[in-house]
């Protein structure tokens, strides 16, 4: 099953991320070729943060929606 995870490009002055689905077991041969790769758990709107709602509220529920337990974390 795919997950959503970033995959961070370093420039010589800047670095980037881009979003992309993989299989969990590509994500260690990218990281053992020197990728910067991590997991997106939740992804919050900057809608919400701009208007000054709680992180934590927005996660909750969308783990929730997503049928991930949000009390394990």
């Amino acid at each position: 099953m795919k997950k959503l995870y970033d995959i961070e490009v370093r420039g010589k002055y800047k670095k980037w991320s881009f979003p992309i689905e993989a299989e969990p077991s590509w994500v260690e041969d990218w990281r053992n070729d020197g990728l910067v790769v991590s997991e997106t758990v939740n992804i919050i709107p900057e809608w919400w943060v701009d208007m000054g709602f709680s992180v934590r509220f927005w996660c909750f529920w969308q783990d929730l929606l997503n049928f991930n337990n949000p009390f394990k974390k």
